[in-house]
Formats: C-alpha cells, structure tokens, sequence
C-alpha cells in the first residue's frame, strides 16, 4: 500500500468519526467525560499523522 492511499483511507475513516458512534462502542470501557470530544481529537490525531507521511515521501 502506498502512503498516499494509506493516508486517504485514514482522512476516510476518520472522516466518518462521530461522538455518537464512539460513545456506543466505547461506553463502559472509558468514562463519560474522556467520551466527550473524542471524535475531534482522533480526526485531529489523524490528521498529524499523515501530514507526517506524506512530508515523509522521501525516506
């Protein structure tokens, strides 16, 4: 897989990230107020990171 199709399909997923989905599936494994925002800091996270592969190409 190439960086840029690995970065795509990471904007993708992320992308479709809401607060909602990630309360039903983490609900009970993390607390209600680590739930809250979490889907802004992931797509955030993502985005950091392949901004880091994809100024990265040349190695």
């Amino acid at each position: 897989m190439s960086r840029r199709r690995l970065v795509d399909e990471l904007l993708q997923a992320t992308a479709q990230l809401s607060d909602a989905d990630l309360e039903s599936e983490l609900a009970g494994i993390l607390p209600p107020e680590e739930l809250a925002g979490l889907a802004i800091r992931i797509r955030v996270s993502v985005e950091r990171i392949t901004t880091i592969l994809l100024g990265d190409q040349d190695n």
